[in-house]
């Protein structure tokens, strides 16, 4: 039997990704390991059937690949859900937002442009909401931050 199997979601080009995960500087912790944050969020992300993407602060840290980038300077993505952790909302990187359908914010600032944008807006610390939900998927490393 042959069998034509779709791309793992964690691998999806983001351009082609329905649910997108992505983080911003609030989800890197003060004197955090930038790239454990995002191999954390691309694990929950592939958990969630979904794809990892950041912002350019990310990137040019290092923390992830710019093929990863959303905005203005990376890809432009249109996907049914869009979950920004710890993601201001600068018109950079909002103009590679195309039209998702779902956009939730998990943000300190419940004034910040992405919160606004949002369908719901989590007023939490970013990198603790991350930690929860590595936590209740049952990954590795799920009471990292607990």
């Amino acid at each position: 039997m042959v069998a034509v199997l779709g791309p793992e979601p964690g691998s999806t080009e983001l351009a082609e990704s329905r649910r997108i995960l992505a983080a911003g500087a609030g989800a890197v912790p003060a004197g955090a390991d930038g790239r454990a944050v995002m191999a954390r969020l691309t694990a929950v992300a592939a958990a969630l059937g979904g794809s990892a993407g950041a912002t350019r602060v990310v990137t040019d840290a290092g923390w992830a690949e710019h093929d990863r980038q959303i905005g203005t300077t990376g890809v432009v993505v249109n996907p049914e859900l869009y979950l920004a952790f710890g993601i201001s909302g600068a018109a950079q990187h909002v103009g590679g937002l195309g039209r998702p359908r779902h956009v939730i914010s998990v943000n300190t600032d419940p004034s910040c442009p992405m919160t606004a944008l949002a369908d719901l807006g989590i007023v939490a610390d970013a990198p603790a909401v991350l930690a929860e939900l590595e936590h209740r998927l049952g990954l590795p490393g799920g009471d990292h931050d607990r």
